[in-house]
C-alpha cells in the first residue's frame, strides 16, 4: 500500500487571524497617528490667527499709544465670536465694537480663533477672549484654549490643563 500524501494550499484560520490582528493594529497606530497631527493642525491655525490679532494689537497700541479701549475690564471675544453670538461658551462674553474697530484698521476681515467647542474641566469654551486689566488699557489681557493637556502657550503665554484642554493666558 502506498501512502498519498495531500498536498494543502492556502492558509489555516489561525494564520489568517494573526494576519488581521496584526493590520488592526498598525490600522489603530496611524489613526492614533492622524488625530494627533489633526490636533496639531487645528491648535496651529489657532495660534496662527491669535498671531495676527495680537500684531494688530500691537499695531494699535503703537499708533494710539495704549491697547485698543473697550471702555471697562470686562472680557471680550477677540476677533468675531466664533457662533456669531459669543465666545468662550462657558460665559457667553460678547464682541466689543471699539475693539473690532480698532482691530480692523489693520485685519479688514477679523478671524474667529478656535471656532471649536472644547472642554475645559466642567466648562465648554470656545473663541479667545481680550480684556483691559485697567480703564486706560495700559496692560490687557488674552486668553485663549488649545486641544489637548500641556500644549505649549506661544507668544509668552502661560498654560493650564483641565482635562483634554489648554489655556492659555497672555498678559501684556
Amino acid at each position: 500500500m502506498s501512502v498519498l500524501k495531500r498536498h494543502k494550499s492556502g492558509f489555516t484560520l489561525l494564520e489568517l487571524l494573526v494576519v488581521i490582528a496584526i493590520v488592526g493594529m498598525i490600522a489603530s497606530i496611524i489613526l492614533v497617528s492622524l488625530n494627533n497631527a489633526r490636533r496639531k493642525a487645528r491648535n496651529t491655525a489657532t495660534n496662527s490667527q491669535l498671531e495676527e490679532l495680537i500684531k494688530a494689537i500691537e499695531l494699535s497700541r503703537s499708533q494710539d499709544e495704549h491697547y485698543p479701549i473697550t471702555g471697562n475690564t470686562l472680557q471680550y471675544c477677540l476677533g468675531h465670536a466664533p457662533n456669531g453670538l459669543y465666545c468662550y461658551a462657558a460665559a457667553q462674553y460678547l464682541e466689543n465694537n471699539a475693539l473690532n474697530t480698532a482691530l480692523a484698521r489693520y485685519i479688514p476681515t477679523l478671524p474667529n480663533p478656535n471656532q471649536k467647542t472644547l472642554q475645559y474641566g466642567a466648562l465648554s469654551v470656545q473663541g479667545s477672549t481680550y480684556a483691559c486689566n485697567n480703564i486706560s488699557c495700559s496692560q490687557i489681557t488674552i486668553r485663549w484654549f488649545l486641544e489637548g493637556p500641556n500644549e505649549r502657550c506661544p507668544f509668552g503665554g502661560t498654560g493650564a490643563t483641565s482635562g483634554m484642554t489648554t489655556e492659555c493666558t497672555l498678559v501684556k
